[in-house]
């Protein structure tokens, strides 16, 4: 298949690196000291599920240099969305597939209306990894996932073949039975963990081993489930133990990526977060005060400016 990766970070080279390594025909579509990078030198992956070295890659940013493809996989960040799939044009053929892969729920329906819904499906991704230099990624799960499929919910022909080219390549690609459910699931996890986390600066593994955080990482779990229920989007009634029990089993010293924007004075993905979760749960008449603390103490951040802060190895 002919891939591009459009937003060439920490999961688009790492998603990116096992495709080529399987064989696949790879575009990195970049930027700055990573584009001269992964030109000079190619793409390293120190992983966990073991390392990878090309030599060489296709990287440009350029899209109209690439030319249409089979799949774009679409790793950039929520605020820069409309501006990417405006970018993004050249590389759409008629069959092309668009994978948003980004933390919030709403990407696919923001894309389809600069894309078109004939382009465009509805994707996640679960992965712990990071850019440690130019075209130098760190993988530190035992898990990569993309989970995808139909904007309408069904498995079609083009999912199943990208499905199944992933699995081929060591990700656990799979075409979902119930997109939204799973857009949701994994919303009741970011959100809650990224605002916890930005507002104290720590790890999981420091969440964990404290009460008082952990606590407030379960009311703002319960936040986002009860908002999610107010939506008409069904959660179990242990939604909130089972996914707190599930984050145990993460990489102890795992971090949010709105946590390494905070500290690396970057822009924060906080208004699809945070913010999000504030505007539903007012329109559905539902509290939602940890996140509504979490999204004004962490406002003056938004833009990003250099912290003193300096980021945990």
């Amino acid at each position: 298949m002919r891939i591009a990766i459009y937003g060439s970070g920490g999961v688009g080279c790492y998603v990116g690196g096992r495709l080529q390594s399987g064989g696949h025909e790879v575009s990195f579509i970049a930027r700055g000291a990573n584009l001269a990078g992964l030109r000079a030198n190619g793409l390293s992956i120190q992983s966990v599920q073991g390392d990878l070295r090309l030599a060489s890659v296709h990287a440009s940013d350029d899209p109209a240099q690439v030319g249409p493809v089979d799949v774009v996989v679409l790793c950039v960040k929520l605020y820069d969305l409309e501006d990417a799939a405006a970018k993004i044009k050249p590389l759409l053929g008629p069959h092309t597939m668009v994978v948003p892969i980004q933390n919030g729920i709403d990407s696919a329906d923001r894309l389809q209306t600069v894309l078109g819904v004939e382009h465009v499906v509805k994707g996640l991704v679960f992965v712990v990894s990071h850019l440690a230099g130019p075209g130098r990624v760190v993988h530190r799960s035992e898990f990569c996932k993309l989970i995808f499929a139909e904007v309408n919910g069904s498995a079609s022909p083009r999912c199943t073949q990208f499905a199944a080219a992933l699995v081929a390549c060591g990700i656990e690609g799979r075409v979902s039975e119930n997109i939204d459910a799973d857009l949701w699931r994994k919303f009741t996890r970011l959100a809650p963990f990224s605002a916890v986390a930005c507002l104290s600066r720590a790890n999981l593994g420091e969440i964990l081993d404290n009460a008082a955080l952990f606590s407030l990482l379960a009311d703002a779990v319960a936040e986002v489930v009860a908002v999610a229920g107010a939506r008409g989007v069904p959660m179990a009634s242990d939604t909130v133990t089972v996914l707190l029990e599930e984050v145990k089993s993460y990489p102890r010293e795992a971090r949010p990526s709105m946590l390494m924007d905070l500290l690396a004075g970057r822009r924060l993905e906080l208004d699809s977060l945070s913010g999000a979760v504030v505007r539903m749960g007012k329109a559905a008449g539902v509290p939602t005060p940890v996140h509504d603390v979490a999204w004004r103490a962490l406002g003056v951040h938004v833009g990003g400016h250099a912290e003193n802060t300096r980021a945990r190895a």
